[in-house]
Order: C-alpha cells, then structure tokens, then sequence
C-alpha cells in the first residue's frame, strides 16, 4: 500500500513539475460579461428543470413499482392459504362438501389475486410478455388441475399428491420470477 502512495506522490510531483511552467503564463481577467452570466444562468436553470423531471419520474416508477409489488405479494398470501387448504384436504378419505367448497374458494380467491396483478400491471403499462406473466397464469391453471381434476374430490394418492406439490412450486417459482423482474421493468 505504501508503495503504491509513493508511485502516486511520484507521478503527481511530476505532473505539477510539468504543468507549473504552463499554469504561470495563464492570467486571469476578473470582467464579468452579461452574455456569459447569462449562459451560466440558463445552464442552471435547465439543468434544475431535467433534475426535477428524473426525480419525479423516478418518484413515481418507485410508486408504481411498490404497488406493483404489493400486489405480488397479495398473490403470494391467496398461495399460502390455498396450499394451507390443500394440506387440510390431503387426507386418505374423499373430501366433504365444506372441504371441496374452502379448497374452491381458496383456489378462486388465488385466481382473482393474478387476474388483479395482470390488471395492475396493465394499468402501469407493463409489457406482459417482456414480464412472461403468461407463465405465471399456466403455472396457475396447472395448480388448479392437479387440484380440481380427477381424483378430485379423493382420496388422493401419492402421485396427485406429488403433482400437486410439483405445481406449488411451479407457482412460487414464478412468483419470485415476477418479484424480480417488476423492478428492472
């Protein structure tokens, strides 16, 4: 570390020897010109106006995004609690008509939390297909048929089972897909 001060201190020394000789012939005129206040002025003035517009253009992406992100997050709470049903429902019995209807319900309610995202996203004009939202709604209908279909409404045997965990987890993965690529819209 110290070496490399040394070097430093070396070339500086140098430089300052070169441009000394340079910088005594300068001479400085202490008039001020209008024209160049002027230029000076509106140089300032343009360049408050371009930092007022980015920060309230950042402003509000940052808004759009924290929102936007809210939602994701509402879709990540309806997931939650559709697979907490899930887990009720996992038994080695056909399930009762209040565990088909909460199981329903749960799963309806996540389907109306994405259609939510989908249409907030479109509010702040998001491209889909640059985000690949469609992925997140296949995702969705394959977790509702490994759900719903046969052997619906059960006994269900271990390998719905395993597809039906296959296809929580395809949906969380897209969900944390989403997370990160809201931001970097």
């Amino acid at each position: 570390m110290t070496i490399v001060l040394m070097v430093l201190c070396f070339a500086a020394g140098i430089i300052i020897g070169w441009l000394l000789p340079e910088l005594k012939s300068l001479h400085f005129n202490p008039q001020v010109d209008v024209g160049n206040v002027l230029n000076a002025l509106a140089t300032l003035a343009v360049a408050i106006l371009i930092n007022f517009l980015y920060t309230r253009s950042a402003s509000s992406k940052q808004s759009d995004t924290n929102l936007l992100l809210e939602h994701v997050r509402s879709v990540q709470a309806a997931l939650r609690f559709l697979q907490q049903e899930a887990t009720n429902c996992q038994s080695a019995k056909k399930l009762t008509k209040e565990q088909q209807l909460a199981l329903n319900g749960a799963e309806r309610a996540l389907s109306n939390d994405i259609h939510s995202l989908e249409n907030a996203l479109q509010q702040c004009r998001c491209k889909l297909h640059v985000l690949e939202f469609g992925k997140l709604k296949d995702a969705r209908s394959e977790l509702k048929e490994s759900l719903t279909d046969t052997p619906f409404p059960g006994p269900y045997d271990a390998a719905s089972l395993s597809k039906i965990n296959v296809s929580f987890k395809g949906i969380r993965d897209e969900l944390t897909r989403l997370t990160f690529a809201i931001p970097r819209r």
